[in-house]
């Protein structure tokens, strides 16, 4: 097997090893530093495939699957709607993607709580 390395502006991103039919083999990790790479780029899929070496037809298969699984995540929309109970101790505490809390101490916040996650969103 031989072995390669993605360079993506003269600084080494990942290795890339081929089987004696000259396939590229990557694992998970190796194909989204790919298509990280890609989504950071101005270039085409086409242009880009053909930098790193890459067949099209796979290449396009990867970022047509990643655009799939993001878009398979629950959108905001989504949310729904609830009204806080009427008791002042307790509060809602709301837990955002990526481990953030907003603590609603009362009814009076959720309009601000909602345009925050709103902004987030965007």
């Amino acid at each position: 097997m031989e072995s390669i390395t993605l360079i993506e502006n003269d600084v080494p991103l990942i290795p890339i090893t081929t089987d004696e039919l000259g396939r590229m083999r990557l694992s998970p990790e190796h194909k989204e530093a790919l298509l990280d790479a890609f989504e950071r780029s101005s270039m085409s899929g086409l242009g880009f495939a053909r930098k790193y070496g890459l067949t099209y037809p796979t290449f396009a298969s990867w970022v047509r699957k990643r655009k799939e699984a993001k878009q398979a995540q629950p959108a905001l929309d989504s949310l729904v709607e609830i009204t806080p109970a009427a008791s002042p101790a307790a509060g809602l505490v709301v837990e955002l993607s990526g481990g953030n809390r907003i603590h609603l101490a009362d009814a009076s916040q959720v309009p601000l709580a909602a345009a925050l996650i709103q902004t987030l969103s965007r």
